[in-house]
């Protein structure tokens, strides 16, 4: 797990981990990171691309208000196998005029989303047996 000080109106230590998963022909990258109370935190996005520092899309991970802490969970699918991928985070956080702000980006983790294993072999019968 990789950690960074992440800049919102107090300072949070965002850890970020990543693990995959093998989900039938594309894939889902499960991640997660340690709570941390903040006040008026709104939702932490999750960033992702297949080059590092280039991460092109993202998913926003929210729970029903009122936070008290940030969720500490997150997952991104539809991840090709065999494809690898890049991953950090920010922290979106509403300002008292209503604004929102997003946090510095956490570190970037990566991970290589595996081939699903190859079907096993079902109803295997001996048909014969000939002597040597």
């Amino acid at each position: 797990m990789r950690k960074l000080i992440c800049a919102i109106a107090a300072a949070c230590l965002l850890t970020l981990g990543a693990s995959a998963q093998t989900v039938q022909s594309s894939g889902k990258a499960f991640l997660s990171w340690d709570p941390i109370p903040t006040p008026n935190i709104v939702a932490v996005k999750i960033y992702y691309g297949t080059s590092a520092g280039g991460e092109s899309a993202s998913v926003t991970v929210t729970q029903p208000p009122p936070l008290t802490t940030l969720p500490t969970t997150g997952e991104v699918d539809n991840l090709l196998n065999g494809v690898k991928y890049f991953f950090y985070a920010t922290v979106v956080q509403q300002q008292p005029d209503g604004s929102l702000l997003e946090s510095l980006p956490s570190d970037e983790v990566s991970v290589t989303m595996p081939w699903p294993a190859p079907p096993a072999i079902t109803n295997l019968k001996i048909t014969n047996a000939v002597p040597k």
